[in-house]
């Protein structure tokens, strides 16, 4: 097996909502500012995607290593506050990056 934590910052958009997080297609944690979670998953490829109301990030396509661990961090930043981002390209809003790519 390996992990994926992911982390919510102090980010300006939704302050009060929290963000859901998506692994291969399915809610597994919605997470306030300040809070984390640790997924167990399979080596192998995997989807995430971060989505706050109708708003998400693009879809990160990883592909982990066995008992590798995997860091990515979410955030509702600047962007979310435009109107390109809530009415134009609401997949674009959020942000989801990998901050550790995956050590053993």
């Amino acid at each position: 097996m390996a992990s994926v934590m992911v982390r919510r910052g102090h980010d300006l958009g939704g302050l009060l909502r929290r963000i859901q997080i998506e692994f291969d297609g399915v809610v597994v944690a919605r997470l306030k500012q300040g809070e984390s979670t640790m997924l167990q998953v399979s080596p192998g490829p995997h989807a995430f995607r971060a989505r706050l109301d109708w708003l998400t990030s693009a879809p990160l396509e990883l592909h982990v290593e066995e008992e590798a661990q995997v860091t990515l961090a979410v955030a509702a930043g600047e962007e979310v506050q435009t109107f390109h981002a809530t009415f134009i390209q609401p997949e674009t809003a959020l942000e989801l990056l990998i901050v550790e790519p995956g050590k053993k």
